[in-house]
């Protein structure tokens, strides 16, 4: 396959002073009107490198992923690879029309209707005539925001201008098109479009995507690099990289707890304690057994955590109007977690019968692996058949 985009020994750098920025580009721009070096070589006072010795290919009819935490250096990459941002060190060679849609806005004037702005963004593009009706038309259906197409762009949802900047980058067929968190507003109807639409592309174009959705990371991307403190630490098969995303994610999770010394529990899979951070498989079973250290009867809560820390679960005692007094030890059958690769934890929490918390324990981390299909993190088994 021919390739498209060349990213070869690519450095760049930042300064967290913005005054010492100021300064710096004044010298570079001083020494370059004299025909000196621009000094970009090494770093000085308040500089560092977002990104370092980044080398990549990519091919007609691939879609790369660019995966890796905030700060990592993915939108600086994407911006270096639309000419939006001058590079340090190392050379970028693009073949072909580049589209791409980095802000919400796209370069949208807010004051300006959809339309005009769309048709502003043709007319640049080199489109005129019936093909720049053409054009327009195209983008107006493919975003589908109604009335709102002949309105001022400042009075857009998120989602909105996530539509309308989808649809007049992807309409126009570029060579090479990079999306930055695009599909991360919108409805699942606008997302299915998307994606079919990247779908489309891909057959005679190379795509970027940037995303903290694996899911759709899972389902577009057909290879992908990973970036950590602006060095790409891996680079091949898209599932990879969300094992190292999930990994490394999972690694950052901080613990939280409330009077964790009034609960001791243990969590067993097969009558055997599994350990912290220990790994379950998909569809496992898992119970608890534990103590309180209360002088109350109590009701109890096991909640269920993804890795992000939002609650995808949770037991309540009372709904099975069990009630923990003083002294006794307890015990909760789970049954099986049907939950997609990554990491999770469970937590406790004790209700007195007024209401009041009294404690939430320390959270028990553990890993699930198995195939990862999207990104919901709780996945039911149903029984299928053929009717």
């Amino acid at each position: 396959m021919e390739e498209l985009l060349q990213v070869e020994g690519l450095w760049k750098k930042y300064s967290r002073s913005l005054s010492a920025s100021a300064r710096y580009a004044a010298r570079d721009l001083l020494r370059n009107a004299i025909g000196a070096e621009a000094g970009n070589e090494e770093l000085r006072d308040t500089e560092f490198w977002s990104l370092r010795e980044v080398n990549f290919t990519l091919r007609r009819g691939e879609v790369m992923a660019v995966v890796g935490y905030n700060g990592a250096g993915k939108s600086t990459l994407l911006k270096c690879i639309a000419g939006k941002l001058p590079v340090d060190r190392g050379k970028i060679v693009r073949r072909g029309k580049l589209g791409h849609l980095l802000e919400m806005s796209a370069g949208f004037s807010p004051s300006m209707t959809g339309r005009d702005n769309v048709s502003v963004r043709g007319r640049l593009i080199g489109k005129q005539g019936k093909e720049l009706n053409r054009y327009i038309s195209q983008v107006a259906e493919f975003a589908d925001i109604d009335e709102f197409f002949d309105a001022p762009v400042q009075f857009y949802s998120s989602g909105m201008k996530a539509r309308l900047g989808f649809a007049a980058s992807s309409v126009m067929e570029p060579d090479i098109l990079i999306l930055d968190e695009v599909l991360a507003v919108g409805d699942l109807g606008f997302r299915m479009k998307c994606y079919s639409r990247i779908d489309e592309i891909r057959k005679k174009s190379a795509v970027i995507l940037v995303s903290h959705s694996m899911g759709h990371i899972s389902r577009l991307a057909t290879t992908s690099i990973f970036l950590n403190k602006g060095k790409v630490v891996f680079q091949g098969a898209p599932q990879k990289s969300i094992a190292l995303y999930n990994e490394a994610k999972g690694s950052k999770k901080k613990a939280a707890n409330f009077k964790p010394e009034c609960i001791r529990f243990e969590v067993t899979r097969n009558h055997k304690v599994i350990e912290e951070n220990g790994v379950i498989l998909f569809g496992e079973e898992l119970s608890f057994q534990g103590e309180c250290f209360v002088d109350v009867p109590i009701t109890l809560s096991i909640f269920l955590h993804e890795q992000g820390g939002a609650v995808i679960g949770v037991w309540n005692s009372k709904r099975s109007n069990f009630i923990l007094h003083p002294s006794q030890r307890f015990s909760a059958k789970l049954g099986p977690q049907n939950l997609s690769p990554g990491y999770y934890h469970l937590s406790v929490i004790g209700i007195d019968s007024q209401g009041e918390q009294l404690f939430l324990s320390i959270p028990f981390n553990f890993r699930v692996k198995g195939d990862f299909y999207n990104k919901i993190g709780h996945e039911p088994i149903a029984a299928w058949n053929v009717l």
